[in-house]
């Protein structure tokens, strides 16, 4: 189990040499660059290094890019700046990282991930790395137990997938879902509504996957997660195929938000 890393603020994961940017500078920022003829891919991860906003009002909605000071959603941050210079990029480029998590950058010898790590600076990526085990892992940690409830259902019992769902909680954690939401009101003052958003959901994720450390067993937690990462694999190998890539180039910041999202039934709220 990897332990996350706690205490990166909103404004400590700027980088200073070269000055932060709140979202209208970022924008900007963003746009002068690529219109100068920097490639779009490291003026993205430059603008992202220097970006101090941990949520911002946009389109409609909400997004939080830092969930709980301590997670740090970065696809969500350049899908938001690339729709603010959609008609400077290539599409089809942009489309693979934002749908895919699939950067324009090929892995060579295996340096693209510290390279990531480099452009996006050392606070980022830790926060980068708490979001993919804290929200990202801990989702599969729930899908897979649901599937296993599902897939271990005889015929007569013929568990449907809202009961499942349910289920997946109690089996994950020992707590039956609306305990946990209660409990995670009481602990973080935050409201989990029911028709949550995907900012609300992963907060109430990230802390969940606090919850399981503190308390299931060390055998459960480790089990329960290596079954998450065969999901992941499963996952990922679905991707590659769908998508005609060689997986060596799934690496750098890569979040596996296409094979967890563009499925509605993957895993959903109780209700």
């Amino acid at each position: 189990m990897v332990e996350m890393v706690t205490g990166p603020t909103a404004s400590s994961l700027a980088q200073k040499a070269d000055g932060p940017l709140n979202p209208e500078e970022g924008v900007n920022e963003f746009r002068k660059q690529v219109r100068a003829g920097t490639p779009w891919y490291p003026a993205l991860l430059n603008v992202i290094s220097r970006w101090t906003a941990a949520s911002e009002y946009f389109d409609g909605h909400t997004r939080h890019y830092l969930i709980n000071g301590e997670a740090f959603d970065w696809l969500s941050l350049a899908e938001r700046l690339i729709i603010s210079a959609e008609s400077l990029l290539p599409s089809d480029e942009t489309e693979k990282l934002v749908v895919f998590g699939i950067s324009p950058v090929l892995s060579r010898n295996g340096q693209e991930e510290a390279a990531f790590e480099a452009a996006i600076g050392a606070a980022k990526y830790r926060a980068f790395l708490n979001y993919q085990y804290g929200v990202i892992v801990e989702q599969l940690v729930l899908a897979s137990a649901e599937e296993k409830l599902v897939k271990n259902a005889s015929i007569f019992e013929a568990i449907e997938r809202p009961y499942a769902d349910e289920q997946a909680f109690k089996e994950v954690y020992g707590e039956p879902f609306k305990k946990l939401r209660s409990h995670y009101r009481g602990a973080s003052g935050m409201l989990l509504p029911e028709n949550a958003t995907r900012g609300d959901y992963e907060h109430f994720l990230y802390w969940l996957s606090k919850y399981r450390v503190r308390h299931m067993e060390p055998a459960r937690i480790a089990s329960d997660t290596r079954r998450a990462m065969i999901l992941l694999s499963r996952l990922e190998q679905r991707r590659n195929r769908f998508i005609n890539q060689n997986s060596d180039s799934l690496t750098a910041g890569s979040v596996y938000l296409y094979s967890i999202e563009s499925n509605p039934n993957f895993l959903s709220l109780p209700r």
